[in-house]
């Protein structure tokens, strides 16, 4: 009989035990610091003038600091992301008949270059949100910020903008997430190769880990 007493009293400490662990998901930042790597990316950029629309691979890396917590379940970080982009980027440079004497110049047709690596650096400050809305460790997070970009290859050349985005993480660990970010940029590119600067677009994406400490 005693077997069964213990067996039942283990069944009935189950609900308890299960509440009691997704009460303890609700979440709470050990620390003040988040970092985030995020390997597997890419980019998809388009304008940039004569630039063409262009899918890049993308790697990233950020730190961001805990400033204050605005409410209950919202809190605001602060911090920077460096990412690195590689691709095959082709684009359009004036035939040799286009001078400044010429007034229709950049209506005459154009050579197109194609196959030549560009790759960029990216430096991007930004303001975080977090929050913390749900009883499972899955915490979203929406993120504003600006966007100075360094390319290499085909012209050196560089541009910057505004960048809108947002990600989530989920919480496998106390001080560790499987992390998913997105974000859009806004901007303008110049080049020191092809006239003038433009207007600049990216969509970018990033799969990775973020610890927390």
């Amino acid at each position: 009989m005693r077997p069964f007493l213990v067996a039942a009293m283990l069944l009935l400490s189950l609900p308890a035990s299960a509440d009691f662990a997704l009460q303890q998901t609700d979440e709470v930042w050990p620390g003040k610091i988040q970092v985030a790597f995020h390997p597997a990316g890419f980019q998809i950029t388009y304008g940039g003038g004569a630039f063409s629309p262009t899918a890049w691979y993308r790697v990233s890396a950020d730190f961001s600091y805990l400033v204050m917590t605005l409410a209950q379940n919202f809190d605001l970080w602060v911090g920077a992301q460096l990412a690195y982009a590689v691709a095959s980027e082709s684009f359009s440079i004036p035939s040799k008949d286009c001078t400044q004497e010429n007034p229709n110049c950049m209506n005459m047709t154009t050579i197109q270059t194609q196959g030549s690596i560009s790759s960029e650096l990216q430096i991007s400050p930004f303001a975080m949100l977090t929050l913390n809305l749900f009883r499972i460790p899955l915490v979203p997070f929406v993120r504003v910020g600006a966007a100075l970009d360094l390319f290499i290859g085909n012209g050196n050349n560089g541009g910057g903008g505004l960048r809108l985005g947002g990600g989530v993480g989920y919480w496998i660990l106390k001080n560790l997430a499987v992390s998913l970010e997105t974000d859009f940029e806004f901007g303008v590119r110049g080049s020191d190769t092809v006239l003038g600067s433009a207007f600049y677009g990216a969509w970018n994406f990033g799969l990775g880990a973020r610890a927390g400490f």
